[in-house]
């Protein structure tokens, strides 16, 4: 397996640091669940009484599942655990790459106990449009604050506007409200026009423009879309999915992305598309390719 940021955030130590990066300390989201899983810490969420969904570098390579653990609560690395099961399976999407270029970067857990108290969240399989643009994702995990914290094992939550996305990812930009180190597989809630949070993507992996030590606190973070996995997951769970049509579906007049002007905002090229076709296909294969040269030097997932 490759590791990711699985052995790079351990479980909590007794003292909690400021919530996730920029966000608040949470008791809610009953569906998010923390794994330790490859020797340390991913985020999870319930789709299924007996099914969690996370993702693929979380659970890669793990052959050995017997001290692999989900856990239910505000705080499992403190000791406020409301449940606990051991893991009976895991599947990656077949289609996951380490480079990242495919997207896709989806993995189930599969419970040896369901819980059966839980409500599993629901997922939209609608797909994304330039409608969604600037639309709140919710992130709930479980990791840390900082990319030098050791507090991951409590879960927090951090709302970030949805900046622009392309063919495999959601990317969100808020300087200093980001997800980090152990939110790896974690939720990304989306609002409806109704009021109900459903999930829309799997958070993955963080990057920046600025400073490469610290992708959590200065750059983007990007999860994996849900509508391009649905599917695959289809083929295991019996999913809850809400569809959510987009308030618009008229295209803009320009799908470039736009400078704001705000410091710390992408200028072009270097933002992702948010259109289809080739140009969008090589802002991906460019990402891919940071994400290798990142990681030769610290892992960039989440």
């Amino acid at each position: 397996m490759f590791q990711a940021l699985v052995l790079s955030t351990l479980l909590a130590p007794s003292t909690v640091g400021a919530p996730i990066v920029g966000g608040e300390l949470t008791g809610a989201y009953p569906e998010v669940v923390m794994l330790w899983i490859g020797g340390g810490t991913c985020s999870g969420t319930l789709i299924d009484p007996g099914w969690v969904l996370t993702a693929a570098h979380c659970v890669e390579g793990v052959t050995n599942l017997g001290s692999a653990l989900v856990y239910r609560g505000s705080s499992p690395g403190t000791g406020d655990n409301e449940g606990t099961s051991r893991i009976k399976a895991v599947y990656a999407h077949p289609e996951y790459r380490s480079s990242m270029i495919n997207g896709r970067d989806a993995g189930l857990v599969e419970l040896s106990t369901p819980f059966t108290d839980v409500t599993p969240a629901r997922l939209t399989r609608a797909p994304v449009d330039h409608s969604w643009t600037d639309r709140t994702v919710r992130y709930v995990g479980y990791g840390v604050t900082h990319e030098d914290g050791w507090d991951s094992g409590t879960k927090r939550t951090v709302d970030v506007p949805l900046y622009q996305f392309d063919e495999h990812w959601l990317f969100t930009f808020d300087k200093g409200h980001n997800m980090c180190w152990g939110d790896s597989g974690g939720a990304a809630f989306l609002e409806t026009e109704e009021g109900e949070l459903v999930l829309g993507g799997i958070i993955s992996w963080v990057s920046t423009w600025t400073d490469t030590d610290y992708p959590c606190t200065t750059g983007w973070g990007s999860s994996t879309r849900i509508d391009t996995i649905y599917d695959w997951i289809d083929q295991y769970v019996q999913l809850r999915y809400l569809e959510d049509p987009p308030v618009d579906t008229a295209p803009p007049e320009d799908t470039a992305a736009v400078d704001s002007g705000e410091e710390g905002e992408p200028d072009e090229p270097g933002g992702c598309g948010c259109g289809t076709g080739s140009t969008v296909g090589l802002w991906g294969a460019v990402v891919g390719v940071l994400g290798l040269v990142r990681r030769r030097r610290r892992e960039h997932r989440v």
